[in-house]
C-alpha cells in the first residue's frame, strides 16, 4: 500500500514535516504488518502504544488513512525542535507478545467449542482434535483484537497447540497454511482474504496465461533442507568418593580447571612489580530429574594485578602497603524449557463432573523432541567493582575485594 508523496499529511499529534509507511510483502506470510515513521514539528511526548490518527489531502479531497497506527517509539530533538515517531499497526506492536505461563502458551483441546459435547473421560482414552479456527481465536484474544470472520477449516490432532513462538507468528502461520492473508483496517479489525480467489479490481494472471514460471530466489528448495532428529545422554565417570546410590541420585556436576602459572608485571617509577598468578575456573552444573541442564555457574579466579593494575601502581607510587589478593567473576547460565520437571511429573487429576476446561488436567509425558528444546536462555554476569575500575582504566584507591557485585543480564 502506497500513499502519493504529493499528498498533504495531517496528524492529530502535530504538524507533519515528513513521513512514510509501508506494508509487509504479501509473499510468504499470512499477516501483513504496517510500519512507518513521521517527523513532527515541535517537541511531542506520545506514549507507547498510543493511537495516531492520520489523514491525507489530495486533489482537494481529504481521506482517512486506511490503517490504524500506534506509537512504537519516539525521539524528541530539542536542537532541531523536531520529534521523530516510529509507527506500526497493532500486529507490529505486539509481534513479540508471548504468554508468561504454560497455560498462556498453549491452546487446549478441551477448551475448543467444537469439542463441547465430548465427555471428559474421552480425553484420557486418546487425543481429541483441535480446530485451527479456535487456535486463531485464542491468538486474537491474547492480542486483544477482533476479526470480521475466521474462515479456517484445518483440524490438528494434538492434545495442545503450542503458542510459545508468539501469537502473531502462530496466527500468520495458520492463515498462510490455508492460503489466507490478514491485515488490520482503520478500525483495528482483522480482515482476512483468500489468496486463491480471483475477486477484486486488480489485474490477475490466471493459469491459462502462464507460459513459464521461474524462481525469484526466495526460500529454500525442499531437497536442500535437511531435518535430523537425534537424542543423546550425558555420561561422565562417577567420582570415586561417591557411593553407588549417591551416583544414581546425583543431580550436579563440578569441574575444576587450574591453568598454568602466569607472570604479571606492573611498571612503576621505582621499578617493576612482579606477581605470579595461577588462574582457576570452577564450573558447577545442576540438572533436573530428566537430566536437563537447569543452571550452570562458572566461577573464575584471577588476581587484582590482572584485573586492575592501576590500583597496585597507585599504592606502589605512594609507598603504601597493599594486599594484592584474588579477584572473582561469576557467570550464571539458566536455560528455560517449555515445561519444568514438576509439571512433567505431575500425576493425572481424575475428571470431575462439569466442564472439562475447568476440571481436566492432562498428563504431560516427557517427550525428548519437545522437552529438551531450550526456549530461551538467561546469562547473568557478576563482576567486582575492582574489575570494573580496571576495565575503565580508573586509578582506584579504594580497597574492595569482591564486596559489591554488579550484575549484567542477557536473555
Amino acid at each position: 500500500m502506497t500513499v502519493d508523496i504529493r499528498a498533504r499529511i495531517m496528524c492529530d499529534l502535530g504538524e507533519v514535516i515528513s513521513g512514510g509507511w509501508s506494508d509487509d510483502h504479501a509473499q510468504g506470510t499470512g499477516l501483513i504488518r504496517t510500519r512507518g515513521e513521521i517527523i513532527l514539528k515541535g517537541l511531542e511526548r506520545p506514549t507507547l502504544g498510543q493511537k495516531v490518527r492520520l489523514a491525507y489531502v489530495q486533489n482537494g479531497y481529504a481521506s482517512r488513512f486506511p490503517r490504524s497506527l500506534r506509537v512504537l517509539s519516539a525521539f524528541a530533538d530539542p536542537y532541531r525542535r523536531q520529534t521523530t515517531i516510529q509507527l506500526g499497526c497493532a500486529l507490529t506492536l505486539r509481534e513479540n507478545l508471548r504468554g508468561k505461563t504454560p497455560e498462556e502458551n498453549t491452546a487446549a483441546t478441551w477448551n475448543d467449542p467444537a469439542n463441547a459435547a465430548v465427555e471428559c473421560s474421552k480425553y484420557t482414552q486418546g487425543t481429541i482434535s483441535i480446530t485451527a479456527a479456535f487456535v486463531a481465536s485464542e491468538c486474537l484474544r491474547y492480542l486483544n483484537l477482533t476479526s470480521d470472520a475466521i474462515p479456517l477449516s484445518n483440524v490438528y490432532t494434538v492434545e495442545e497447540f503450542d503458542l510459545s513462538s508468539g501469537y502473531v507468528s502462530v496466527l500468520s502461520d495458520l492463515l498462510l497454511s490455508e492460503s489466507y492473508l490478514g491485515y488490520l483496517d482503520a478500525n483495528e479489525i482483522l480482515r482476512i482474504r483468500s489468496l486463491s480467489s480471483f475477486t477484486g479490481t486488480v489485474t490477475v494472471v490466471n493459469q491459462s496465461q502462464v507460459i513459464d514460471v521461474k524462481s525469484i530466489n526466495s526460500g529454500s528448495i525442499p531437497g536442500d533442507a535437511v531435518a535430523a532428529t537425534y537424542s543423546y545422554s550425558r555420561f561422565k565417570k562417577p567420582e570415586d568418593e561417591l557411593t553407588e546410590e549417591e551416583q544414581k541420585t546425583r543431580d550436579w556436576e563440578r569441574d575444576e580447571t587450574i591453568g598454568p602459572p602466569a607472570i604479571r608485571q606492573i611498571e612503576w617509577s621505582g621499578g617493576t612489580y612482579v606477581r605470579e598468578e595461577i588462574p582457576r575456573t570452577v564450573v558447577t552444573s545442576l540438572y533436573d530429574s530428566f537430566d536437563r541442564l537447569v543452571k550452570r555457574t562458572t566461577e573464575t579466579t584471577t588476581s587484582v594485578a590482572s584485573t586492575n593494575p592501576s590500583y597496585i601502581k597507585w599504592y606502589l607510587e605512594r609507598g603504601v602497603t597493599f594486599n594484592d589478593g584474588d579477584d572473582v567473576s561469576i557467570i550464571v547460565h539458566t536455560p528455560k524449557y517449555k515445561y519444568p520437571a514438576e509439571v512433567l511429573t505431575e500425576p493425572l487429576e481424575p475428571p470431575l463432573p462439569g466442564s472439562c476446561s475447568a476440571v481436566y488436567k492432562p498428563v504431560f509425558n516427557f517427550d525428548p523432541d519437545r522437552d529438551r528444546i531450550v526456549l530461551s536462555e538467561t546469562t547473568e554476569t557478576y563482576v567486582s567493582e575492582m574489575a570494573i575500575a580496571g576495565a575503565l582504566n580508573i586509578v582506584y584507591s579504594g580497597v574492595v575485594f569482591n564486596s559489591f557485585l554488579n550484575i549484567f543480564t542477557d536473555e
